[in-house]
C-alpha cells in the first residue's frame, strides 16, 4: 500500500452553505466507494482524499472525486429550496459550568463569570467537522466577545467531556487528551461512546445549544470489547499479558471524518507473512506483541504461526521457528521473550482471531476507545474452526 493525498480547497469566505456541500460531496462518494481509496474527510473548507496509488492513478482518483461535485451542489440547492437552509438537527447538550479557565477567561475578556456562562450557552453553534480525536466536534462560531487564542501552554491532558473554546471555535473533548483550549465546563451527555449503537452524538450540520445544568459528570468512555468474552474455538488462556498486545488488522478506512485513526498493522509485511503461513487472509485479524508477548496456556491443539523482529515464541520453554508456523498441543505453554533486532512481532490462529469489528476493521484505538491492550484471563479463539486442529 501506497497512500498518497489528493485536496480540494475553497478560497472563498466560510459559510454554511459552503461547509454544508463539502460535507454533501463526501457523503456522495461514500455512496458510491472506488476501491482503492482510503480516506475522504471533509473540514471547514477543505475536502481531503487519500488514496492507494498500488491501485489507482492520481488522474483516475481526480476523475472520481470531481465527477461527484455537481450531485452535491444539486442535493445542496433542492435543501435551500425546500428548507430554506441546508442545516441539519438541533441537539441540546447539558453543560455543568465548572471549567478551571472561567476565571481567567472572564478577566481576559473584562466579563463577569455569569456573563461568560450567558453568552458562551446562548449561541447556537453549527458542527463544522469531526477530527482530532474520535467524536471531537468542531463548533462556530463563538460570540466575538468571548473570543481568546488558545492557551500559552497546551495541557498534556484534557480530561474527558470537558467543554472548551479557543479562537472562534468551542468544540467537546470526548476523551481525555491533550489540548490547548480554554476549559468551561463539562458536558453532562457524552458526545462519543464507541458501546453505543450510535457512537457519535453529533454530525456535520448539526446545530449545538449548550444548556447550563447541574448533575454528575459522565465517567471516561469504557473501551470498547473487541474479543468475546467466550469465543466459539477457544485456543488460548492468557495468563500473563505482557507489555503491549493488541488485536490488529490492515486498519480502519474511510473513517477519518469522525477523527478515528486508521491504525492497523505496524509492520504490514510481516503481519501479511503470518497469515499466509497459515492460509488466512492476508488482512486477517492477528496479535500485534510489542516489545514482548504474553504467557499463555494452550486449550486445544492447534497451528499457530510467528512472524516479526520482536518478541520471539517459546513452546515449553523451546524457542520456535522465526516466521514459521507451528503445532501447539493442548496443556502446553506458550510465551515470548524479547529480542530479534525490532519491537514488533505477531501471533496468528488457523482460522483467524476471533473478534468484533467497529467500522468495519478489528484494529485497536486506544485513544479512541476501540479495544485494549491484552490481559490475563483473555481467552483466545480462532474465527472458524481449522481442519488441521
Amino acid at each position: 500500500m501506497r497512500p498518497a493525498p489528493l485536496y480540494r480547497r475553497f478560497d472563498s469566505p466560510l459559510t454554511p452553505e459552503g461547509n454544508s456541500y463539502l460535507h454533501a460531496w463526501a457523503a456522495k462518494l461514500l455512496a458510491d466507494p472506488l476501491p482503492g481509496v482510503l480516506d475522504i474527510i471533509p473540514a471547514y473548507a477543505s475536502l481531503y482524499l487519500e488514496y492507494d496509488a498500488d491501485l489507482l492513478t492520481a488522474r483516475q482518483a481526480e476523475d472520481w472525486l470531481d465527477g461527484h461535485a455537481p450531485a452535491a451542489w444539486n442535493m445542496i440547492e433542492q435543501d435551500m429550496v425546500e428548507h430554506g437552509t441546508a442545516a441539519g438537527r438541533e441537539v441540546r447538550i447539558p453543560v455543568l459550568y465548572d471549567g478551571e479557565d472561567l476565571p481567567s477567561v472572564a478577566a481576559a475578556t473584562g466579563l463577569s463569570v455569569p456573563e461568560v456562562i450567558a453568552l458562551h450557552s446562548g449561541t447556537p453553534y453549527r458542527v463544522y467537522a469531526q477530527g482530532f480525536v474520535a467524536g471531537f466536534p468542531f463548533l462556530g462560531e463563538v460570540a466575538p466577545a468571548l473570543r481568546l487564542p488558545r492557551r500559552a501552554s497546551p495541557r498534556a491532558q484534557v480530561p474527558a467531556h470537558s467543554v472548551a473554546m479557543a479562537a472562534s471555535q468551542t468544540g467537546v473533548y470526548p476523551v481525555a487528551s491533550p489540548g490547548g483550549w480554554h476549559l468551561l465546563g463539562h458536558a453532562l451527555e457524552a458526545v462519543y461512546d464507541p458501546n453505543r449503537t450510535e457512537p457519535f452524538l453529533l454530525g456535520p450540520g448539526d446545530t449545538v445549544r449548550f444548556v447550563p445544568a447541574a448533575g454528575p459528570i459522565p465517567p471516561p468512555v469504557s473501551p470498547l470489547e473487541l474479543l468475546p468474552a467466550a469465543p466459539a474455538h477457544p485456543l488460548l488462556q492468557v495468563e500473563r499479558s505482557g507489555p503491549l498486545s493488541l488485536v490488529q488488522d490492515a486498519g480502519r478506512v474511510l473513517a477519518g471524518r469522525f477523527g478515528l485513526v486508521r491504525g492497523g498493522f505496524a509492520s504490514p509485511q510481516a503481519a501479511q507473512i503470518a497469515n499466509r503461513l497459515l492460509g488466512n487472509a492476508p488482512d486477517a485479524p492477528l496479535l500485534e506483541l510489542h516489545l514482548g508477548g504474553p504467557g499463555c496456556t494452550v486449550l486445544t491443539d492447534c497451528t499457530l504461526a510467528v512472524s516479526g523482529f520482536g518478541p520471539q515464541a517459546r513452546l515449553d520453554g523451546v524457542p520456535a521457528l522465526p516466521w514459521s508456523s507451528f503445532r501447539a498441543r493442548a496443556g502446553q505453554r506458550l510465551d515470548f521473550r524479547a529480542g530479534g533486532s525490532g519491537r514488533v512481532s505477531y501471533l496468528a490462529f488457523a482460522g483467524g482471531l476471533d473478534t468484533a469489528r467497529f467500522r468495519g476493521s478489528a484494529s485497536t484505538d486506544l485513544r479512541g476507545g476501540i479495544g485494549r491492550a491484552l490481559r490475563a484471563g483473555d481467552v483466545l479463539g480462532a474465527a472458524q474452526a481449522s481442519q488441521s486442529q
